[in-house]
């Protein structure tokens, strides 16, 4: 055979977006020949080299782009370095609005909304404990609602990734450990990864949608720290155990009181505090899921 080797240009790999003509991506591929072919066919060989594609095939990164064109150009040194590039297209051309018919060329459907939830509060808008007369707080604790930002991404990809969508979305979900949308680290929770299979003709693709709840308070664990039983303590040095809170009659109590943050319980009307905080999500870089759009 007289090809001695072909092999891709990476650095040569181009996917334009033309508003007439939609996606046109080219590669690029270095053909040796051994030198025994006559110049008259030399450009037929490297062509038809192995590895070289064909009219019509798919591009191996674009399954909505075929090959439409090979043009080989000798780069010299008697016909036996050549250059073939494949020019593909997406059928069709541009879209309604000029842009490519490729499903993937497409930009994600971004959309904001708010979810209303009930919630427990410890504190009022003046940072006040919400306790009852006596200091200690109510049980259970009053609930109001509360409205949280949710940030719906749906987008088309060549493959739905479901180690990365597991990794993010599955379990208690990740929260954000670099700023997202404008939202400090810690407020933003994946929820939900979902994917569809998505069938065009003789391609598929995946249409997966993603929803990001955002949090002002940020997702840390901070519960009121509150209990039945308290540190020890010998001379006002703690001991390291713990005992039985007992009222002023000796009577075990049968409601938690507030600790202070030593673990000692506090008198009647000292300001319940919180325990924590305690990070119960894992915290991810939110920036490899390519949401900002």
């Amino acid at each position: 055979m007289a090809v001695v080797s072909v092999k891709l240009e990476p650095s040569r790999a181009t996917a334009p977006i033309d508003i007439d003509s939609g996606s046109s991506p080219n590669l690029s591929w270095t053909v040796v020949l051994d030198g025994r072919d006559p110049p008259e066919t030399a450009a037929i060989v490297v062509r038809q080299a192995p590895g070289i594609p064909r009219r019509g095939d798919k591009h191996p990164g674009d399954p909505f782009a075929f090959c439409r064109r090979l043009v080989p150009e000798s780069l010299g040194k008697g016909q036996i370095l050549w250059r073939v590039t494949a020019e593909y297209y997406t059928p069709g051309g541009g879209g309604a609005a000029g842009d490519s018919t490729n499903p993937l060329d497409q930009p994600a459907d971004v959309s904001w909304g708010f979810e209303q939830i009930m919630q427990q509060v410890d504190f009022d808008l003046d940072d006040k404990p919400i306790v009852n007369s006596a200091g200690d707080p109510f049980d259970p604790n009053p609930e109001i609602a509360i409205a949280r930002p949710v940030l719906t991404v749906s987008r088309n990809v060549k493959t739905f990734d479901s180690a990365l969508a597991r990794e993010y979305a599955g379990g208690r979900g990740a929260v954000n450990s670099d700023p997202f949308f404008g939202w400090p680290k810690g407020t933003a929770r994946v929820r939900n990864w979902s994917a569809q299979r998505v069938f065009a003709g003789d391609f598929t693709y995946d249409r997966e949608t993603i929803e990001i709840v955002f949090d002002n308070d940020g997702w840390s664990l901070q519960p009121l720290d509150v209990g039945f039983r308290e540190s020890t303590k010998v001379d006002g040095v703690l001991t390291g155990g713990v005992e039985q809170i007992r009222d002023d009659h000796g009577q075990l109590i049968s409601r938690p009181v507030a600790l202070n943050r030593d673990g000692a319980a506090k008198t009647a009307g000292y300001p319940v505090g919180r325990a924590g905080p305690f990070r119960v999500y894992p915290e991810k870089a939110f920036s490899r899921l390519k949401l900002a759009v």
